[in-house]
């Protein structure tokens, strides 16, 4: 079996695809209250063995849902997906 050439891989990644989104409020909400936890759990580690040294996390500030068009689907390539993922990753 022959692969693809890069460039055609590289193409597929750039070609636009319909992605169906579910946000609101409930959801940012979720995640700032999970967040809270995660903070307390930290704390309280922290707190029970001195020689953990005091991190901070690196968080947004504020989440705000995502704003859909319409139908609530919007188009990313799959650079964009690869992206974020990545991000979400490296600062969990």
């Amino acid at each position: 079996m022959m692969l693809k050439p890069a460039v055609h891989v590289l193409k597929d990644l750039a070609q636009c695809s319909n992605v169906s989104l579910h946000s609101d409020s409930g959801l940012v909400g979720a995640v700032a209250a999970a967040a809270t936890d995660d903070d307390k759990r930290r704390a309280k580690k922290q707190a029970d063995d001195n020689s953990v040294k005091d991190e901070v996390l690196r968080r947004k500030p504020e989440l705000h849902p995502i704003g859909a068009w319409g139908d609530k689907s919007s188009q990313l390539t799959s650079w964009d997906v690869l992206h974020v993922l990545s991000r979400a990753i490296a600062l969990s």
